[in-house]
C-alpha cells in the first residue's frame, strides 16, 4: 500500500500526532483538576517532553484511518493477559 500510494500528491497533517495533542490539552485544560490533582501541569510536562523529542522524520503515507468503535471489531481475547 504503502509503495501503492507513493506518488499520491493530497497531503494534509497528521491531526492525531504530537501536533494535534497541544488544541486537546489547551481545551480541557482548566478542568483537568477534576479528574485529578495537577493532572494540567502533568501533561503539559509531558507534552513538552514528546514534542522537545518527537522525530521530524518519520515516514508517511495515504491511510484510511476512520477509526470509530462501530468500524474496529475485536475477538473476544484477554488483551491485558
Amino acid at each position: 500500500m504503502h509503495l501503492a500510494g507513493a506518488d499520491f500528491e493530497i497531503k494534509r497533517p497528521n491531526s492525531l500526532s504530537v501536533d494535534g495533542w497541544a488544541p486537546l490539552l489547551d481545551a480541557s485544560r482548566d478542568r483537568a483538576h477534576e479528574v485529578k490533582a495537577g493532572l494540567a501541569e502533568e501533561l503539559t510536562a509531558e507534552l513538552d517532553e514528546l514534542q522537545a523529542l518527537w522525530p521530524k522524520d518519520l515516514p508517511s503515507g495515504v491511510i484510511h484511518a476512520d477509526l470509530f468503535p462501530d468500524n474496529v471489531f475485536y475477538l473476544a481475547r484477554n488483551f491485558l493477559a
